[in-house]
């Protein structure tokens, strides 16, 4: 599955002064970059997003929770100031946008019609939130989602680069090194940590739940039966959560624990490192178990009961290839890319440039 990788341009406002929407010059184009024309929109998209990057790189280097104009714009970065930095990084993100639309015409490459599905779907449901913000500047629906096609893109001309058959093809043995490190098959149980409501378990609430999970696995450890250890024991979560009246009679009781079973439980799941699912210190301890053996992770707001298991006969390396090859290509791909748009000729309409310039629009 291809995603999104989530843009920073949205954190800030960008509102254009009167003079910027004024009669008269109005130029379609602001720069030429390895030969490709870049329209205004475009230009201003990536200004948006460069002037982001550089509130939150001010930010960071400074503490300062807030970064208005006033105070970020006219500071310094990496040395410089921070409306050369902007400038600069403006250039580099198009030239990066170029790299994909020059390497995807190169290799041949074509989206698909569930590519532009998927496309104007997410479009469909970022455009309503956001639009006034882009139109303000110029920046239109059809503009936004040339980003967003790009985007897509970006991630095929990695797998064509990277993936059997490419340029670059990432050996076989590295793809199974990461497949058998990040990569694992359990059954695992995360425990609920906070009661009916949604607030928080307190330390009393934590550790009844963390004493059935424990009992729980001393069972399943013993006997191989996850499901009948959490019905013996589950009783106990659910009235540290209020899910479950202390006094309730054991029908009631019964039918609520196996419930709660078949919500929580997650048999023959293909887990991998940082896709969400379990967070880096669990995904750790689940990959460095020994199969066959049931655990338990904890920290202070998390409580995990698993057993590592062998790889079935779907979980094939071959069927997660192309995450494979993103996980092994992705710093190589960022270095080509980086290398490759080193020699791109930037031939900019200064008059342009200025006319889009920061000093043009109000950042709060």
């Amino acid at each position: 599955m291809r995603t999104f990788k989530k843009t920073v341009c949205v954190l800030i406002a960008v509102l254009l002064m009167a003079a910027f929407a004024g009669c008269g010059y109005n130029p379609e184009t602001v720069m030429t970059v390895n030969g490709m024309d870049i329209p205004c929109g475009i230009y201003l998209y990536y200004q948006m997003t460069a002037a982001a990057l550089a509130q939150q790189e001010y930010q960071t280097a400074t503490g300062e929770e807030e970064t208005k104009a006033e105070n970020y714009l006219d500071g310094t970065l990496d040395g410089i100031p921070v409306r050369d930095w902007i400038n600069d990084k403006t250039v580099t993100l198009i030239k990066q946008y170029v790299y994909i639309e020059t390497e995807a015409e190169r290799l041949g490459i074509e989206m698909t019609d569930i590519d532009y599905y998927y496309a104007e779907n997410y479009l469909g449901t970022y455009w309503q939130y956001f639009s006034a913000n882009y139109m303000k500047n110029g920046i239109n629906q059809e503009t936004y989602l040339k980003t967003v096609y790009n985007t897509y893109k970006s991630s095929m001309v990695l797998d064509k680069l990277f993936n059997t058959g490419g340029e670059h093809e990432i050996p076989q043995a590295e793809l199974e090194k990461i497949y058998t490190e990040k990569f694992a098959n359990a059954d695992y149980i995360k425990f609920p940590t906070t009661d009916v409501t949604g607030a928080a378990l307190d330390l009393n609430g934590m550790k009844a739940v963390l004493d059935a999970a424990t009992a729980i696995q001393a069972e399943a450890q013993e006997t191989g039966d996850l499901k009948a250890a959490f019905l013996n024991h589950g009783k106990e979560i659910l009235i540290a959560t209020a899910e479950l009246d202390a006094g309730a009679d054991d029908a009631t009781a019964a039918t609520a624990v196996e419930e709660k079973y078949t919500s929580l439980v997650k048999e023959n799941a293909l887990l991998r490192d940082g896709d969400g699912t379990l967070t880096t210190d669990e995904m750790a301890a689940v990959a460095g178990a020994d199969e066959g053996s049931y655990r338990i992770s904890s920290t202070d707001t998390s409580i995990l009961l698993f057993c590592k298991k062998p790889f079935t006969e779907d979980q094939t390396l071959e069927s997660q290839r192309e995450t494979l090859v993103a996980m092994a290509a992705e710093q190589p791909f960022l270095e080509l890319r980086d290398k490759t748009i080193e020699h791109y000729e930037v031939q900019a309409d200064q008059k342009a440039r200025d006319y889009y310039s920061l000093d043009k629009v109000v950042l709060i």
